[in-house]
């Protein structure tokens, strides 16, 4: 008895694998002409989170994938290929986002601030960034991951594509913005949005 009653109080703090249950992730960007937005269709993601019932204690790990050629634009197909040769998808098939560090997390009312380092490798380059992220715990161990972060396509020597000839030149800056339900798990997964 005491030997079942030490594992379950061992286990309770032991990091769970996540897998993903649903995805909205999108690219949101100016041109001189009009915004535009590319919407992620697939992401795989996989890692493990340290959680105390809804208590998020830690993520211990996260790795998420991309294929690039699931970025569509919702301008249509010629868009896609200028985005998709823009980050170089032959080549570099896959973006990817690895954590390297937790720097907080705080409770702000029935949510979580997390302030997370990572690598982003894009068109075979990586930098490293910081993410901020809201965490709400859903219940039945599912935590909401929402935020979004500004970059710019030319931190990995990416060209900001271009259109009509050059009549249509987009801006540098873009905004990742992520919307990702994880549930504690014991496989990866991934989504294709519909």
């Amino acid at each position: 008895m005491a030997t079942l009653l030490s594992a379950s109080i061992f286990l309770i703090g032991q990091p769970h694998h996540i897998s993903l249950l649903k995805s909205t992730m999108s690219i949101q960007g100016t041109s001189n002409v009009h915004d535009w937005e590319s919407k992620i269709n697939t992401v795989g993601v996989s890692g493990a989170l340290e959680t105390s019932g809804t208590e998020l204690k830690s993520i211990t790990s996260l790795n998420i994938t991309i294929p690039v050629k699931s970025i569509k634009s919702t301008k249509g197909s010629i868009m896609d290929e200028k985005t998709w040769n823009a980050l170089k998808a032959k080549k570099h098939p896959t973006a990817t986002y690895r954590l390297s560090k937790v720097n907080s997390i705080k409770k702000s009312g029935t949510s979580y601030i997390v302030s997370t380092q990572g690598n982003l490798a894009v068109a075979g380059k990586t930098k490293h960034i910081t993410l901020t992220a809201i965490a709400k715990p859903l219940g039945n161990g599912k935590f909401r991951f929402t935020g979004n972060k500004k970059l710019r396509m030319t931190m990995f020597g990416i060209d900001p594509p271009t259109a009509m000839f050059g009549a249509m030149t987009t801006g540098d800056e873009i905004t990742i913005k992520y919307n990702l339900t994880l549930q504690e798990s014991d496989v990866m997964s991934s989504v294709k949005n519909h």
